[in-house]
């Protein structure tokens, strides 16, 4: 008989987990994940105020082609021409500069441990991080709960990405999980998680 994986049970994280994934993040991971948040949380934005300025910049090239020889037309489809460049640059640039200042913690490794109502996801800090003589600290677990409705989770060709409001990105890399583990969570977090939005 098949397991029930409904997301709203006992909610108590002292549960046996239905899985359990060690992992590590790699750089071009990192930036895969920022990728997916910006395509979901900012990608509308940007369209919306790239159709603004295109036509804005129309406006001033017709008037040109009207009245010839204005320098406020030049200078409007000058600076609406340079706000959808930057609209679409700055995204690149934040991303890539999230990117090198995440290098930092390559070499940290994560346990992603999914229960039927949440999950958490702890950081192991390597040991060489430590001095000798230095206690061994690493941070509390990050505790989710799916009743609190403030994630939501996507699946790409190598990663699953937890988006825990617009302020948090966990990258869960498929590299690093069973075929088990894959169809588990995409259960989960994806296919149940979807089904609980819609009947809320």
């Amino acid at each position: 008989m098949e397991e029930n994986l409904n997301l709203k049970t006992n909610e108590n994280f002292s549960e046996e987990p239905v899985c359990v994934v060690n992992y590590n993040v790699t750089a071009s991971e990192n930036e895969n994940a920022y990728n997916e948040f910006q395509n979901r949380f900012r990608k509308k934005k940007r369209i919306i105020s790239t159709c603004v300025f295109s036509a804005v910049f129309l406006v001033f090239l017709l008037q040109e082609i009207i009245f010839e020889g204005s320098n406020i037309n030049w200078i409007g489809m000058v600076v609406t021409a340079a706000a959808v460049f930057i609209t679409w640059y700055n995204p690149v640039m934040v991303r890539k500069t999230l990117v090198q200042a995440l290098e930092a913690i390559k070499d940290d490794r994560y346990i992603f441990t999914l229960y039927k109502w949440g999950f958490t996801i702890e950081t192991i800090i390597p040991e060489d991080e430590f001095e000798d003589g230095e206690e061994r600290v690493s941070p509390p677990p990050r505790r989710v709960k799916f009743s609190d409705g403030n994630f939501s989770c996507c699946e790409n060709e190598e990663l699953f990405v937890i988006f825990i409001g617009r302020e948090t990105i966990y990258a869960l890399p498929k590299r690093c999980m069973s075929d088990n583990d894959k169809e588990i969570i995409r259960k989960i977090m994806i296919s149940d998680a979807s089904d609980l939005k819609r009947k809320e």
